[in-house]
């Protein structure tokens, strides 16, 4: 096992109607806040009037700043960056998914720094502070409130690109999971998707033995592949609605690789994929992605496919590829449109952007991935 140090910066405060107290969590980080909400669920099925009463009665002030695109954008996080700045907030609030949080993360350095959030992305600039965040997740699937990185997206370079910084961490994470019960099928399928792969890209990317964290990974997993099941039959079933949100900010931490370490090599895949094409959400370009990187895995790293197959108890691939399936996802990048002359600039994309993920893999054997994930 290797050393490791592990330290949850983030406050969960975790409950049915937890909503209601956003006010009272809120106090903490400042008095003048900045909201942040994407295109409009969050409005439509009330939740921002809650939390906006409930801040207001607990004697705050906010904004709002809505429309954040669901592969969020630099420009959008600039212009959030700004507005809390002019306004005078003392912390941002993010209530949505990963994509909203993702986001907002970046607008608290925008308004903290100063200048661009591109520039803090790729790292012309150092991240040295940031507003506070609170994040209120409405959607389990990113773990985002939980996490320390950000990913956006700037299309017209084609380019979606992760960075990390402790001071982009959440101070709060309030998760009220009577929230997820307004999603649809899609949405809900597709946070499944990032929740297992969270751990699956872990599991593989990691040396050495860590079998506690191994029994973590398995079981949060198990939890995943249930709750999805269970909403596929009834989508407001709200005890698979709790077990997915506690899955999702969990999974997101190195519990799933203590001692193991471990890096994001699917994700890498994914980020290339929905940077290049904005139309495909990230859990749906991650269930296209699964079969494809699984197989490549499993060869090149036969000891923990076994073990994972031991400790699943059954056949893990043909098992995750069928409730993918089931969950209404395509399980391959034909399914998705890609083409396979796409391969080539994707997989160029994927070295120049990701290269420091991908371990001992060479640009040949992840040509040969996008390959098999393109399921031809």
């Amino acid at each position: 096992m290797k050393e490791f140090i592990f330290a949850l910066r983030t406050k969960l405060v975790f409950g049915r109607g937890r909503l209601r107290e956003a006010g009272r969590w809120a106090r903490e980080l400042g008095e003048r806040c900045l909201v942040m909400i994407g295109s409009g669920s969050a409005r439509r099925h009330g939740y921002l009037d809650a939390v906006l009463t409930s801040l207001r009665e607990a004697g705050l002030s906010a904004m709002v700043y809505e429309g954040v695109s669901p592969n969020p954008r630099d420009s959008e996080a600039n212009e959030a960056g700004a507005a809390a700045s002019a306004g005078g907030a003392d912390f941002i609030v993010a209530l949505g998914g990963g994509s909203v949080m993702d986001c907002a993360k970046l607008a608290a350095v925008v308004a903290a720094e100063g200048g661009k959030s591109w520039d803090f992305v790729k790292e012309i600039r150092p991240i040295t502070k940031a507003l506070p965040i609170m994040a209120i997740p409405t959607v389990a699937g990113s773990g985002s409130e939980f996490g320390g990185g950000a990913v956006i997206s700037k299309p017209e370079i084609k380019e979606k690109i992760g960075v990390g910084s402790p001071h982009i961490q959440p101070r709060i994470a309030l998760w009220d999971p009577l929230t997820t019960l307004t999603l649809p099928r899609k949405y809900t399928a597709d946070g499944c998707a990032d929740i297992l792969s969270h751990i699956l890209d872990r599991w593989f990317g990691g040396v050495g033995e860590s079998s506690v964290a191994d029994a973590l990974a398995v079981a949060l997993m198990k939890e995943t592949v249930a709750g999805g099941r269970r909403l596929s039959r009834d989508l407001t079933e709200i005890h698979a609605r709790e077990s997915l949100a506690l899955a999702s900010s969990l999974a997101i931490t190195q519990l799933t690789n203590l001692g193991r370490g471990g890096s994001f090599t699917m994700h890498s895949f994914e980020h290339v994929l929905s940077g290049r094409h904005d139309e495909i959400s990230h859990g749906s370009g991650l269930a296209a992605l699964t079969a494809g990187w699984l197989s490549w895995m499993y060869e090149a790293y036969p000891g923990r496919g076994e073990r994972l197959d031991l400790l699943w108890g059954g056949d893990f691939r043909s098992e995750i590829i069928e409730w993918l399936k089931d969950m209404g996802l395509s399980v391959s990048l034909s399914d998705l449109g890609i083409r396979e002359e796409e391969l080539g600039e994707l997989n160029d994309d994927l070295w120049r952007l990701y290269s420091w993920s991908l371990s001992t893999m060479t640009k040949e054997e992840t040509l040969k991935i996008w390959r098999q994930c393109l399921g031809k």
